[in-house]
């Protein structure tokens, strides 16, 4: 059983690096160890190790004054992510086809519903959240706990909300049905096909250098 203080690193650990990657703490920020502290209601050791997991993942920098700052990333690191992203979730998307279990399929069905409803109503907080479980899910039903890993390290705040128009948004919710309609059916080639046309647009928008 975990020790409330390995409760509290996680709990620590997960809320910070949401709030960078939903850019509440933007690129070069400076992170306050009180503040953070005082609003996530923790003590100073798991926030400090929690900044240490987070260094080492990419998302903060410690300067030789010990202090942490939310990384900036450059056009090329940007670049870089999208082509990674780009070949692993192909890989993913055909190993959920092969690997997946009745649990994953309805569970990407699930999730996939609830996106639509939230779209459709506007809920762009909730869509977000079903947007990011939708991957997550998909790389566990690949059952690659390679994969899984490094679909965390590459998953970084690299496109600004402006992107996403409604237009593309609605374009991303029918693609998640359709993804999640080829894994179902058992068609890897169709669900790897899918997949690549849903990940092209942040390839280009990477390469266009729009942020």
């Amino acid at each position: 059983m975990a020790s409330p203080h390995d409760t509290q690193q996680i709990q620590v650990y997960d809320a910070l690096r949401t709030m960078i990657l939903d850019s509440e703490l933007e690129p070069k920020e400076r992170i306050s160890e009180r503040a953070l502290c005082q609003k996530l209601g923790a003590t100073r050791g798991p926030v400090r190790e929690s900044l240490i997991r987070l260094e080492g993942e990419g998302l903060v920098r410690k300067t030789p004054s010990h202090a942490y700052y939310v990384e900036d990333f450059t056009r090329q690191d940007k670049e870089d992510v999208y082509a990674v992203r780009f070949g692993l979730e192909r890989i993913a998307v055909r190993k959920a086809v092969e690997n997946g279990t009745l649990d994953d399929k309805v569970a990407l069905a699930v999730i996939c519903e609830e996106e639509q409803r939230a779209f459709a109503a506007g809920d762009e907080e909730t869509r977000v959240q079903c947007d990011q479980m939708f991957h997550q899910r998909l790389l566990r039903a690949s059952g690659s706990r390679v994969l899984q890993r490094v679909f965390e390290m590459v998953t970084l705040p690299v496109l600004s909300a402006d992107v996403f128009v409604r237009q593309r948004i609605q374009r991303t919710v029918s693609e998640h049905a359709a993804i999640c309609a080829a894994i179902r059916d058992g068609d890897a080639g169709e669900a790897e096909r899918l997949m690549c046309q849903h990940l092209e647009p942040g390839l280009r928008f990477a390469d266009d250098g729009d942020e």
